[in-house]
């Protein structure tokens, strides 16, 4: 049965590439892309094995959070990690709830995702390639730690599929997506200057995130490089833990939305009433400014403009800002001390 599921979400993708020339592009592209980023870990995995262990360790752990926390918050901006084979779509199938869950987790590792990012996870064993034990236990925890990602994600996904199967939900997605991608500049300087400034407090970021579930596993082979083997068990038990409880949760919310899958609701819904119709005069401009009142309040496509729309000028500013050049502002001019450090708008020295 788990092949069967298996085989039925490559014939199902299989498909849908051959059915959209430009849905197979971008699978080629992301693909490729993929694997640039998979080439750049190892290369970078492997020149961080000749520094320290302290710093070995720092990076597992914290690049092994990051991905994990990525791979489990995924299915809160998108509609999940694949969408070929939707376990809505099995419920009136009797298929033990067991092999679904098996079926679904295999499904998931072998996607471009999911091969990707167990490769990198295996890739960690080259920071401990000069001692070749602690490498192999790098690896066991790369594989647990790939799996938890994997878990994590279809965790996450069953357990909000009811709340974001609608409308509105996919497009409040849509503003929690756009927000970063505006952002996305002045988050990456702001990250450069993190990592310029405070780089000495990474070490201590590690060891709190060690002893969390996101990065536990991943400190176990730094540990024991470190020479702290009863550390090491702990962090192994509670990444292991986590495993076990990821698919107990999984296993339980796949159970409930596969009994009571989550319907759309129609246009009958339980509002009453005229609302802001009832409070404005029955003309034509009133009638307008009830309508465009109600778009307002009601329709997500109007919040994700008041968001991004205030965002523009303070990305000019920023920017502007950061390159020392704040001409062309509206609101800057020589009698409005409008200046970055000792140059004033137009140039001249203060």
């Amino acid at each position: 049965m788990v092949a069967h599921l298996v085989t039925l979400r490559f014939r199902l993708l299989l498909n849908g590439l051959s059915r959209s020339p430009w849905q197979a592009v971008a699978v080629i592209l992301g693909t490729v892309y993929a694997l640039f980023l998979l080439l750049l870990a190892i290369v970078g995995l492997f020149s961080l094995s000749f520094a320290t262990d302290q710093v070995g360790r720092t990076v597992s752990v914290l690049g092994g959070a990051v991905l994990v926390l990525g791979w489990t918050l995924l299915p809160l901006l998108s509609s999940g990690i694949d969408e070929t084979v939707e376990p809505s779509k099995l419920a009136t199938f009797p298929i033990p709830i067991n092999t679904l869950v098996l079926a679904l987790a295999v499904s998931g590792l072998l996607g471009v995702p999911g091969i990707i990012t167990t490769l990198v996870t295996f890739a960690t064993g080259l920071l401990w390639w000069q001692t070749p034990l602690i490498a192999v236990v790098a690896i066991v925890c790369g594989a647990v730690g790939a799996a938890t990602c994997i878990v994590g994600s279809r965790m996450l996904a069953a357990m909000t599929v009811r709340i974001s199967s609608g409308r509105r939900a996919r497009e409040a997605k849509t503003v929690l997506v756009l927000i970063p991608l505006i952002l996305l500049g002045p988050a990456i300087l702001g990250l450069s200057t993190v990592f310029r400034e405070m780089s000495g407090v990474f070490p201590t970021i590690a060891a709190i995130v060690a002893w969390t579930p996101l990065g536990a596993i991943w400190a176990v082979p730094g540990d024991l490089a470190l020479g702290n083997s009863g550390q090491a068990a702990l962090h192994a038990l509670i990444g292991i833990a986590t495993l076990a409880i990821s698919v107990l949760l999984w296993r339980w919310a796949l159970d409930r939305a596969l009994e009571r899958p989550g319907h759309s609701r129609g246009g009958n819904g339980t509002k009453r009433g005229l609302g802001w119709f009832a409070i404005f005069p029955g003309t034509p401009s009133g009638a307008v400014a009830a309508r465009a009142l109600t778009y307002w309040i009601r329709d997500p496509r109007y919040t994700q403009s008041l968001i991004s729309v205030p965002l523009v000028p303070a990305l000019v500013f920023f920017y502007s800002g950061a390159s020392g050049d704040l001409t062309g502002l509206p609101f800057c001019g020589p009698d409005r001390g409008c200046a970055v450090g000792n140059v004033d708008l137009y140039g001249r020295l203060l």
